[in-house]
């Protein structure tokens, strides 16, 4: 008999259904008790979409809806998961109670519905017993959250549109203390979160349990290809990092006074304050868009950085270790009076390693910073590093040159001596130029210059004649021979070069 209703139940066979109940009249009757942790003819039904079977069973035998089979499920929880609403609505049929049944785990009909995106189903649920939609898991998520977090725009776009007079139920937090814009943003969907965003509802600067707006938890993931166009939305939305969101200074900045005026003439004075408001959400924006982006490439620097500083300070450590030359064997010919292990060259080498020790110095300071420094203003000190990285290749590239002039016969006028002095040449003027702009930029830090203006500039280039920028461009070129050729006697000197 159990067989033969299995059989029946699978296949919807009503008549077979029927034909059983007819041999055994309480058939139904002992379900109760002999199928109570496993799937009744109902559950079977609910899970299949048979809702006339369900119907005819429910007609007989309506308490087979509130069973729970072994994994906890009720005939509701099936047919919503599964999408049968015909099912569904034979079920409501019984009593609304049934959308309020949970199973082993805390989830409710509504649920499971929302996690497999069944809109139909969750319309009816809700329609049925309003209350549903405000029930929260065990782990305080409710039905919004659980359809971000199973990327279903369509069940997303319909529960908010459903809630959006109620503002504590779409911005409730879950036991993490995450609200659906956080789990949007941890996920990356970016349909959800510019849907979302378009919602005045919506709180854009809530704060979960460790601390974190959206925006910061952006900021926490990895970086990834298109992180940037999500910050730029929450921007624009008025999003804010945990440190940048606390209570503002009433009328402090003129732009806030501008926005928010202390006028009898609110009429003349609201459209200066939206056009003003825009302008400064705007600029907002624009910011957010300059952080990011100084965010990642900082990032990318500072790999870059930390490799080629490896790098050189490795060669440069090698290279003191191991100078031109080589060192003296113990009993081998004395050279020079000098002692086993001590470097052949000697005092000749002393421009090699002053050199060679500012390219090592140089490369293991950059290490330490990077290690060891957070900095608030990382353009700032991505320039620094930048500059401290050509004092390490220059003083390398001159070391190596320097090193090679020691130990290799070259004649005053070698092609190398002539190649060496352009190489030199170069580095040189770029150094110089750099020692320049440093310079200019701590005279403008300590007042002793006036910041530039590009405005400034730019009009200042328009009222100069034609002869003004050619004696600019003059003055430019001579500075930069008489530069070049003090350089290069220096360089000269150091070779031991003479010029005939």
């Amino acid at each position: 008999m159990e067989a033969r209703l299995e059989a029946a139940s699978l296949a919807g066979d009503l008549g077979a259904f029927l034909q059983l109940l007819q041999e055994d009249s309480l058939l139904l009757d002992r379900l109760s008790t002999t199928h109570h942790t496993s799937n009744n003819p109902l559950h079977m039904a609910a899970l299949l979409g048979h809702a006339d079977f369900a119907s005819e069973i429910l007609s007989r035998r309506p308490k087979l809806a509130q069973d729970l089979n072994e994994q906890g499920f009720s005939p509701l929880h099936l047919a919503s998961a599964n999408g049968h609403l015909s099912v569904v609505k034979e079920l409501l049929k019984v009593g609304t109670d049934l959308c309020l049944i949970r199973d082993k785990d805390g989830f409710m009909p509504i649920h499971t519905a929302v996690i497999k995106g069944k809109i139909g189903v969750v319309k009816e649920l809700i329609d049925a017993c309003p209350e549903t939609a405000k029930a929260a898991t065990c782990q305080g998520e409710t039905v919004v959250h659980l359809a971000v977090r199973s990327n279903h725009f369509e069940a997303v776009e319909f529960l908010v549109e459903k809630l959006d007079g109620d503002e504590e139920l779409l911005n409730s937090k879950d036991e993490k203390g995450n609200t659906i814009l956080h789990l949007t943003v941890a996920r990356r969907q970016l349909q959800i979160l510019k849907f979302l965003l378009s919602k005045p509802v919506i709180q854009v600067n809530s704060f979960n349990l460790k601390g974190f707006t959206p925006l910061d938890v952006l900021l926490e993931l990895p970086s990834e290809h298109g992180d940037l166009i999500l910050g730029e939305m929450i921007r624009a939305a008025g999003g804010k990092k945990a440190e940048e969101e606390s209570p503002p200074k009433a009328q402090n900045h003129p732009i806030q006074r501008a926005i928010n005026p202390v006028s009898t003439s609110p009429t003349r004075s609201n459209w200066k304050g939206r056009l003003l408001q825009f302008f400064y959400l705007a600029h907002r924006a624009k910011a957010s868009r300059r952080d990011l982006r100084v965010e990642r490439e900082y990032g990318d620097t500072r790999s870059t950085l930390m490799i080629v500083a490896t790098l050189i300070a490795t060669v440069t450590f090698q290279a003191g270790m191991n100078p031109p030359g080589g060192f003296v064997q113990d009993g081998g010919p004395n050279v020079g009076n000098l002692d086993p292990g001590q470097a052949v060259l000697g005092h000749q080498l002393s421009p090699f390693l002053i050199f060679d020790m500012v390219g090592l110095f140089a490369s293991l300071s950059i290490i330490l910073l990077l290690i060891c420094v957070v900095p608030r203003k990382k353009r700032m000190l991505t320039r620094f590093l930048k500059w401290v990285m050509w004092i390490a290749v220059f003083s390398t590239a001159i070391a190596f040159a320097m090193g090679l002039r020691k130990i290799l016969p070259i004649s005053s006028f070698d092609p190398s001596v002539f190649f060496l002095l352009g190489w030199y040449g170069i580095f040189v003027i770029a150094m110089d130029w750099l020692i320049i702009r440093f310079s200019s930029y701590l005279l403008r830090k300590v007042g002793c210059l006036k910041k530039r203006s590009l405005l400034a500039d730019e009009v200042n280039i328009r009222r100069m004649g034609v002869g003004t920028i050619v004696k600019r461009i003059v003055i430019f070129v001579v500075v930069s021979v008489v530069l070049g050729v003090a350089d290069l006697i220096v360089f000269a000197s150091f070779f031991n070069v003479k010029f005939n």
